[in-house]
C-alpha cells in the first residue's frame, strides 16, 4: 500500500507542515527536473546517461532486487562512506520511475541540515538552517513544523541526496573525457566535508542551548 507522504509529514501542525514540504520540494525541483530515471528492462533496471552530443553513451546497470541491487561505481565513488545504505533506496527510485522515494535515514531526522552540510549540499543545509529559524520566529508557540519538516528530511533525505548525486555525475560525463579526470572530480564533487559537518554541529549545538536557556529563564 502506497504511503501519503503529505499526511506523513504534516503529523505535527498540518499547515505548517505542508508549507515546509512545498519548500522543500521547490528546493530540490530544478536537480529532479533535469534528470533521467532508470527504466525496467529485462528484469534489469537499466540506466543510461548520453552526454551533449549523444555521440557516447554510460549504460549502468542496476539489478531488481533491493537486497542485491548495485549501484554503479560513478555513484558509489560519489557516496563515498557507507554507500551501500542508499542502495535501496535508489533500485526504489529506478522500478517507481520516480525522482523521490522513501528511504528512512536517522541521520537526516535527527541533524537536518547538519547532515545536508556534511553531504555537500551546502544550498540545501543553509536554507534548512534558516527556515525553521523564520517559522520560529513567525510562530513562537508552535513547534508542530519543526517536527513535521525533520520527519519529512528522515524520509526523504536519501532520494534528495541521490537525485543531487546523479545531477552532478551527469554533468561531469558531459564535459570531461578522461577517464582519470572523471573519477577524480566525481570523488571531489562528491564524499563527505567533516569541516562543514563540525561547523553545522556546532551550530545545532548552540541552537539547542540557546533553546534550553530561554526556556529556563521562562521559569
Amino acid at each position: 500500500m502506497a504511503i501519503d507522504e503529505k499526511s506523513i509529514c504534516a503529523a505535527g501542525n498540518p499547515r505548517k507542515a505542508r508549507n515546509l514540504l512545498t519548500l522543500n520540494h521547490l528546493l530540490f525541483s530544478s536537480t529532479l527536473s533535469e534528470l533521467s530515471w532508470p527504466r525496467i528492462l529485462g528484469g534489469t533496471t537499466m540506466n543510461q546517461v548520453t552526454n551533449s552530443e549523444g555521440s557516447e553513451s554510460q549504460t549502468e546497470a542496476i539489478e531488481d532486487s533491493p537486497s542485491l541491487g548495485t549501484m554503479s561505481d560513478d555513484l558509489k565513488a560519489f557516496i563515498g562512506p557507507n554507500a551501500d545504505k542508499f542502495a535501496k533506496v535508489w533500485v526504489k527510485m529506478g522500478t517507481t520511475k520516480k525522482p523521490s522515494a522513501i528511504g528512512w535515514s536517522w541521520p537526516a531526522f535527527l541533524l537536518g541540515f547538519v547532515w545536508f552540510l556534511y553531504r555537500k549540499m551546502y544550498i540545501a543545509g543553509g536554507l534548512l538552517l534558516l527556515i525553521p529559524m523564520v517559522l520560529a520566529l513567525m510562530f513562537p508557540d508552535n513547534n508542530g513544523g519543526s517536527i513535521g519538516l525533520a520527519v519529512c528530511l528522515g524520509m526523504l533525505g536519501k532520494s534528495w541526496y541521490l537525485a543531487s548525486a546523479k545531477k552532478k555525475i551527469v554533468k561531469i560525463n558531459e564535459r570531461v573525457v578522461s577517464p582519470e579526470d572523471k573519477a577524480e572530480q566525481i570523488a571531489q564533487a562528491g564524499g563527505v566535508s567533516v569541516p562543514m559537518g563540525i561547523v553545522g554541529g556546532l551550530i545545532y549545538t548552540a541552537t539547542i542551548a540557546l533553546a534550553i536557556y530561554a526556556i529556563y529563564l521562562e521559569q
